[in-house]
């Protein structure tokens, strides 16, 4: 991701983003609509609610 010096990125991280590389790095599909995120704007480790139904889970996202 492209960002400023202060590690502020020029576009923002979407849910659908974040869908698009997991299905890229481990083949699953998740739906955009189940993962519980604000659009990240800044470099670094976030962390990622995914829900569906009473199931849910985290995982950690890094953006570089």
């Amino acid at each position: 991701a492209k960002a400023n010096d202060k590690g502020v990125l020029f576009k923002s991280v979407t849910p659908r983003d974040v869908s698009l590389e997991i299905k890229n790095l481990t083949g699953e599909n998740i739906d955009e609509k189940y993962l519980v995120m604000d659009h990240i704007k800044s470099l670094g480790k976030h962390t990622v609610i995914l829900r569906k139904g009473d199931l849910e889970g985290e995982c950690e996202v890094i953006v570089e």
